[in-house]
């Protein structure tokens, strides 16, 4: 993919490669008009700390998150209704990353032109913060060493 410009795959359910799962080692949020969209675990799709963590936080910052079924041709459909304003991705080593867009059957579609970057940074600034003892750890994630 690295010679189409990506640098990242988003990698699809195994039955159906119409679900969107996560991309690489990383969890995929999708922010909508009123919510924030996150692939629901199973048994290809593997829990992580960072993505509870994020859930967690945005959820304390007011935002409703879903965990459920999120199909490639949802978010191209709603991208083109004006309804996808986000898309970011959470891991261990990655933290918090926005997306620019992605591509679907040799079709590229921006996402940060007509959206925004609000919900990735109020969450990575909240996340920042604690971690940094700048805010209080509600959640008690901190260890003193």
């Amino acid at each position: 993919m690295q010679n189409e410009g990506y640098d990242q795959v988003l990698w699809t359910d195994p039955l159906t490669h119409t679900l969107v799962e996560e991309t690489g080692t990383t969890n995929m949020f999708a922010v909508f008009n009123n919510e924030i969209i996150t692939p629901k675990l199973g048994n290809t799709l593997l829990a992580g700390i960072t993505r509870d963590s994020v859930i967690q936080g945005l959820r304390e910052l007011g935002h409703s998150v879903i965990e459920r079924e999120l199909s490639v041709l949802e978010l191209i459909e709603r991208l083109q209704a004006g309804e996808l304003h986000e898309i970011f991705i959470t891991g261990t080593a990655a933290t918090l990353i926005r997306i620019q867009g992605f591509g679907h059957q040799s079709i590229y579609h921006e996402v940060l032109d007509q959206g925004n970057t609000d919900v990735s940074d109020a969450i990575k600034q909240w996340l920042d913060a604690i971690r940094l003892g700048e805010a209080e750890d509600i959640f008690g994630w901190n260890e003193t060493v």
